[in-house]
């Protein structure tokens, strides 16, 4: 980057006239642009980089991936290019948060802690507890059935 009189310059904000501002000369490319020249020059496309440009000749705000205020936009236009990529990942991605959400109320997993109901239940043996046993009625005679004790009897518990 160079100031009107061609002096090289490193940021725009060593220049106080507005007028020196706009003259001065920015070197520009695009990202990546060592690694795409072949494909460039295959379509015929001009290679010479970095071009030069006067920043009175570019907008306040830069669209660039360094300005926090392209973000936005930058997000839209790819959202709007890869619609079905952009879905199908966010799909994806948020797909178990419901899922378990939804799950922890229906079902719950219980480890056997000691040895106390052996040789029915073993100790380390996992529960798959059903929350609601009586909307499909499927409870028989032989089942495990866990349930909340009343207060009376944790006060048994406990106080023992």
């Amino acid at each position: 980057m160079t100031d009107g009189e061609g002096n090289e310059i490193f940021s725009t904000e060593s220049l106080s006239d507005p007028r020196q501002k706009k003259q001065a000369l920015l070197a520009l490319r695009p990202c990546g642009w060592k690694l795409q020249t072949q494909l460039w020059k295959n379509y015929g496309m001009n290679t010479d980089w970095p071009v030069q440009i006067s920043a009175g000749a570019i907008s306040d705000v830069v669209t660039t991936r360094f300005n926090t205020d392209s973000a936005i936009p930058r997000i839209v236009s790819a959202f709007r290019r890869d619609w079905k990529t952009y879905t199908l990942a966010l799909a994806v991605a948020l797909t178990p948060i419901p899922a378990s959400l939804l799950a922890r109320n229906f079902v719950s997993f219980y480890v056997i802690p000691s040895a106390s109901m052996e040789p029915t239940l073993l100790k380390g043996d996992v529960l798959l507890v059903e929350k609601f046993p009586r909307v499909y009625e499927r409870t028989t005679y032989g089942d495990v059935v866990l349930f909340k004790p009343p207060p009376t009897l944790r006060d048994i518990v406990t106080s023992n």
